[in-house]
């Protein structure tokens, strides 16, 4: 299926990371890297205005937020899927833009993550955020989970992505798996923080 990634389709994706993503968890992983190359290609024309000292540099900053995305959507879809994107995408790019050091803050506590996540609740949620807190009285592992590990360190532990793309990216995922309640939430998400109404 990886003639769906043609160019004039890949031209009507207004953003690269829902597109990777959804080809990913759909189980059409070889139309991740048409999508990488396609991205690379739009990079190189934009340099060629530019000095290309920078070149290599913005190819690494591009390749970092495309693999981000996918891992952002392994919380949603799980590990197999994106495994199997990053293993295909492995084969197409060159050694310099292959990944060189983990993006996250390791030496960062449980608790600084699951202060962060909790604050991103707030700030991403609005008055929604008492949704996720609910999860308290229902299973505290799964709301600490929620705030620690998923809006701590996976949607939040690093710069690569807005806190917008991060929804983006989570809606992405929920289409494919018909929770409507979630892809509401999640694009209510993305206008809290900017995005309009024709981006969602």
């Amino acid at each position: 299926m990886a003639d769906l990634a043609t160019t004039s389709s890949l031209y009507e994706l207004k953003s690269l990371y829902p597109s990777h993503v959804a080809f990913s968890i759909s189980g059409q992983p070889e139309a991740v890297p048409l999508i990488y190359k396609y991205a690379l290609n739009e990079l190189k024309q934009e340099q060629d205005m530019e000095l290309p000292q920078g070149a290599l540099e913005q190819c690494i900053r591009l390749m970092d937020r495309l693999r981000e995305a996918l891992l952002q959507s392994t919380l949603l879809c799980g590990a197999s899927r994106v495994i199997e994107s990053y293993y295909v995408l492995s084969k197409v790019i060159p050694e310099s833009l292959h990944s060189k050091h983990v993006q996250r803050d390791t030496t960062k506590s449980l608790n600084y993550y699951h202060e962060m996540g909790e604050n991103n609740v707030h700030f991403m949620y609005h008055e929604r955020a008492d949704a996720l807190n609910r999860l308290e009285k229902i299973y505290a592992d799964v709301s600490w989970w929620v705030h620690s590990i998923s809006y701590g360190i996976t949607y939040t532990g690093t710069n690569l992505l807005k806190l917008m793309e991060t929804n983006f990216v989570t809606a992405a995922v929920i289409v494919p798996m018909d929770a409507p309640q979630q892809l509401g939430w999640q694009l209510a998400n993305a206008r809290n923080m900017g995005a309009m109404l024709e981006e969602v």
